[in-house]
């Protein structure tokens, strides 16, 4: 999306549920998208521990995620092969 990356994505604390918004690379293909999601399905049962709300512009998906499902994510922004353009946690935004 941009040139510079964004900041490493912050652990869950201890106080907040581990939300986070996931944004894939420009030009991934639906089926990709769906194919990757698939990975972190088992048995029918999402590893994700709640999936909030998909988008399209850009492309990706607000989760809360499992520790492990996170530390996935946060590695896969470094793989050039990866769908994952990058990770953060979720947060209000206020202008005051």
């Amino acid at each position: 999306m941009s040139a510079s990356k964004p900041p490493p994505a912050l652990p869950p604390s201890a106080n907040k549920a581990p939300e986070y918004i996931v944004v894939f690379k420009d030009g991934i293909p639906q089926d990709k998208i769906d194919e990757f999601m698939a990975t972190f399905k088992d048995e029918g049962k999402s590893k994700l521990l709640d999936e909030n709300q998909r988008f399209t512009i850009p492309q990706g998906f607000s989760a809360t995620l499992t520790d492990a499902t996170f530390a996935k994510f946060n590695s896969l922004q470094a793989d050039p092969n990866s769908p994952i353009d990058f990770i953060e946690q979720d947060s209000t935004v206020t202008t005051q």
